[in-house]
């Protein structure tokens, strides 16, 4: 018996009508399933910050920890989010400001002595203090004001 595969896309470029075997539709429902657990388990991982108006994607599945600050992009590694272009310097960011921890299906955020500080809704964290943020709560450093959006 032909391959189905290779009959399906023969009917598809002559626009014909396929009949195709139970046994090659199960096997596709499969496959498709367990896809789609993998893609839900890394949607997980992602989240989205929003700052002055622009959304910044955070993936954690290449790094359980993010730093946020200042970074020299020629030097800048996969776990820093550079803040740079949102006005980090006048807003007061330090160069490396605070860190964001996926841990537990949570986004955890811990200030690392900056000098402006790290606020959550308001609220000053003080240096090494951890503080598990929630979808919609606002993340201030120094003056620069991130809203945490959750993942998708």
């Amino acid at each position: 018996m032909p391959n189905n595969v290779n009959i399906i896309q023969g009917l598809q470029k002559n626009n014909a009508t396929a009949i195709i075997s139970g046994d090659y539709i199960r096997k596709s429902v499969s496959e498709f399933k367990v896809a789609s657990k993998t893609t839900s388990v890394l949607t997980q991982h992602k989240i989205m910050l929003f700052i002055l108006g622009m959304i910044e994607r955070v993936d954690f599945a290449q790094t359980p920890v993010v730093i946020l600050g200042r970074f020299d992009r020629h030097l800048k590694t996969d776990d820093q989010l550079d803040l740079s272009n949102y006005g980090a310097i006048e807003r007061g960011v330090s160069r490396v400001h605070c860190k964001l921890e996926f841990k537990d299906s949570q986004v955890i955020v811990t200030d690392l002595g900056s000098a402006n500080g790290t606020y959550v809704s308001g609220v000053r964290l003080d240096s090494g203090q951890s503080y598990t943020l929630k979808k919609g709560e606002e993340l201030t450093l120094g003056r620069l004001p991130i809203q945490f959006i959750a993942d998708r």
